[in-house]
């Protein structure tokens, strides 16, 4: 049996359950009981929850009714936060109320969480919630180390606009009412920013064309098209007299008239051929020849006059008046003389013909492009190609996506803002932020990408005064 001493304190000793003083001179208190070396008050001596069987007491502390710190003997589960802990290890308490064991810092958040008012079930669910934020972001960070893109940029745009706020909650705030107003304040956040990004989505351009048959097979498909994409389509498979329409895009360089002409092949899954003309090109560059040997050497527009496909004839506005008039004739008959003998032209083919200028004449811009009699226009249908500043963004930041590609962009615009209003004949096309982009991926730093994307060479006045 435990032996027990009662005496008086000679000098001021520490209760080794409660904690607290025990002044000299002080009766009921004791020595050894229950198998606890230690001086202590009779009083918690007889309290029959000061158990030594749990484990080495370690210190005694009061907060609500958390009352003993030790050392577990056994392994045992922690009956807040539900993990497990083994035997020996510290910061364990006990409640002389509550069943169970938990670990230090579960008892004194289920203390404080006892004692706070005003905190209502949304608050802690808040709790609960950006916690669960923070451990996924802390993983899709350690993610994101390891891959070179997230493959979700609008999250993580969203996501980085809200970590600092919600770790800095997350690390200073305690369960009170200030943290209710914080949570509340960054619920108010998110909830705009949702707003925003629904309003965005909305407007998001088409990502993908499909083209099928009436029966409902599928042809082709395009991904991420030009806006204007779907308009030439409609143009090139509308007929008059059994022959197609020929498109004629017009727009200053860079606005994605060759990349019209190329996606408009993929949706009709044909084949893509390409024709550049120039002031000295001849017809035979367009119809093929005869060479040396006696060979016939075809070009893109005879196999597509032949077997069809999608031509793109490009600078069709710098084309000599004997070319013009060679074309209008193959174009308009449905037949043609060519070196192999007459052709009858292909139920698919499809001519796109594009250009810098409304083909009458050369501009500030363009000034060696020629004026298209009027029977060649009389055969075109045209479309103006404009930049489309939303398509711009988007393949410039699928490009690479960083602060600098944005930046890019802004300067871009800004330039050729300037350019319009200065009358300057400067271009600042989309090229220059896809470019631009490419080279910032590729390591190079934003200065020196503007200069090799951007200003090209232009001279220090010219450049002085776009700025």
């Amino acid at each position: 049996m435990t032996m027990a001493h009662m005496r008086n304190a000679k000098d001021n000793v520490r209760c080794t359950l409660c904690g607290k003083i025990i002044p000299r001179g002080s009766a009921n208190f004791t020595w050894n009981r229950r198998g606890v070396t230690g001086s202590r008050h009779e009083s918690c001596s007889q309290d029959p929850w000061w158990n030594p069987e749990n484990g080495r007491i370690d210190k005694v502390e009061e907060f609500g009714n958390w009352r003993v710190e030790f050392t577990s003997r056994y392994d045992g589960t922690c009956a807040i936060c539900g993990k497990n802990y083994k035997a020996g290890v510290s910061q364990i308490v006990q409640c002389s109320t509550v069943a169970g064991f938990r670990h230090t810092y579960c008892a004194e958040t289920s203390s404080q969480e006892q004692q706070k008012s005003g905190l209502n079930e949304t608050t802690n669910n808040t709790v609960e919630t950006v916690q669960t934020v923070q451990n996924e972001q802390q993983e899709h960070t350690q993610n994101m180390t390891q891959t070179a893109t997230t493959g979700n940029p609008l999250l993580d745009m969203i996501w980085d606009g809200i970590r600092p706020k919600v770790e800095s909650i997350s690390k200073t705030a305690s369960l009170t009412e200030d943290l209710q107003k914080k949570l509340e304040e960054q619920f108010q956040v998110l909830t705009d920013l949702s707003k925003d990004l629904q309003e965005q989505l909305a407007k998001r351009p088409i990502v993908e064309i499909t083209v099928s048959t009436e029966d409902g097979r599928e042809i082709g498909r395009v991904e991420n098209p030009h806006p204007l994409t779907s308009e030439v389509i409609k143009i090139v498979t509308s007929k008059f007299q059994g022959r197609r329409l020929i498109p004629y895009l017009y727009g200053a360089p860079g606005g994605g008239k060759s990349t019209i002409a190329r996606q408009v092949a993929a949706a009709l899954n044909l084949n893509f051929g390409y024709l550049s003309l120039n002031k000295y090109s001849t017809p035979s560059s367009a119809i093929g020849f005869v060479n040396a040997q006696g060979a016939i050497v075809d070009t893109d527009f005879t196999r597509a006059y032949e077997k069809g496909g999608v031509l793109l004839i490009d600078e069709f506005d710098n084309m000599s008046g004997n070319l013009a008039t060679s074309l209008n004739g193959a174009l308009c008959n449905g037949q043609a003389a060519f070196p192999a003998g007459t052709i009858a032209m292909h139920a698919d083919c499809i001519v796109i013909t594009t250009g810098n200028t409304s083909a009458r004449g050369g501009d500030s811009k363009h000034n060696e492009r020629v004026k298209l009699d009027d029977a060649t226009i009389d055969r075109l249908v045209f479309l103006e190609v404009p930049y489309d500043l939303e398509l711009e963004e988007r393949l410039a930041i699928q490009t690479y996506d960083h602060t600098d590609t944005h930046r890019l962009i802004e300067l871009v615009r800004k330039l050729r803002k300037n350019a319009a209003d200065r009358q300057m004949s400067v271009t600042f096309s989309p090229r220059c932020c896809y470019y631009g982009a490419s080279l910032l991926k590729s390591g190079f730093s934003f200065d020196k990408t503007v200069e090799m994307a951007v200003r090209k060479g232009l001279n220090r006045d010219n450049w002085s005064k776009l700025q």
